[in-house]
């Protein structure tokens, strides 16, 4: 009996101990996940300042400029050199505040025009599209559609990629020994600081497999298909098109 007690006592202990366990390890996941909301929180209320700061800069500048043009034009030319620079600071204001890089909307497909980014008129205000030229030699599309995952973990480098200019993207296959089906997608654009070429995630596991197992060693490429925004509670997605050579008639999938 004794035994039986001191066993019960020692199991009542041990329910006690792990229930204070638990109720440690849940109050460190709240703190977790405060400590991460917040540095998120951080890193988008620095970014909206350096924004910020960019365009009081450019307005700096703009400002500057309509306030010189016409002073010089006015002491070298006089009165005729004063309606020149009013005319010149009418058409600065004009192009300074015209919208760049206006996203079209069509109602259907078939409206859109090549390597430019559209919208239709069912997407939300996140959405752009893109009907792109097919890479070199790679003529047959082998999957539409296809997600590229991991662009959490890199979403710095993503936002400059679906900001920048002039955007494309490449497929290379990178096996390691956990997943020789690895293949790394590598976003292409220019910005005001240059030319960029730098890895924004994977083609999504399932579609990788296919072509590990389907298609190994045939040479591959990729157009992009979709960008989603980050809208509401949701994050940024990229969809992009695989492409292989005309000869083979195979086909993983097909999506929108």
């Amino acid at each position: 009996m004794k035994i039986k007690d001191s066993f019960k006592k020692l199991m009542e202990k041990q329910k006690k101990h792990n229930k204070k366990y638990r109720e440690k390890m849940k109050e460190a996941k709240e703190q977790l996940a405060i400590a991460t909301e917040k540095t998120e929180g951080q890193k988008k209320f620095n970014k909206k300042i350096d924004n910020l700061s960019k365009n009081f800069q450019k307005m700096g500048c703009l400002l500057t400029l309509l306030i010189t043009i016409p002073i010089i034009l006015t002491i070298f030319l006089g009165i005729p050199g004063l309606i020149i620079g009013i005319i010149i600071i009418i058409f600065v204001i004009y192009f300074s505040f015209k919208k760049k890089n206006k996203i079209m909307v069509v109602n259907s497909y078939k409206e859109a025009e090549s390597n430019k980014e559209f919208r239709l008129k069912t997407d939300k205000p996140n959405v752009i599209r893109v009907f792109q030229d097919r890479p070199d030699k790679l003529s047959r599309e082998l999957s539409r559609g296809v997600k590229v995952s991991g662009t959490s973990y890199r979403q710095e480098v993503v936002e400059k990629f679906i900001e920048g200019k002039n955007k494309k993207v490449e497929i290379e296959y990178s096996p390691t020994e956990k997943y020789p089906q690895s293949i790394k997608v590598l976003g292409l654009w220019e910005d005001e600081t240059g030319y960029h070429k730098e890895q924004i995630g994977y083609v999504e596991d399932e579609v990788a497999l296919r072509i590990y197992e389907e298609f190994k060693n045939l040479p591959v490429g990729a157009t992009l298909w979709t960008i989603y925004k980050p809208y509401k509670d949701k994050g940024t997605g990229i969809r992009i098109c695989i492409w292989c050579p005309s000869n083979n008639q195979k086909f993983v999938r097909k999506a929108e």
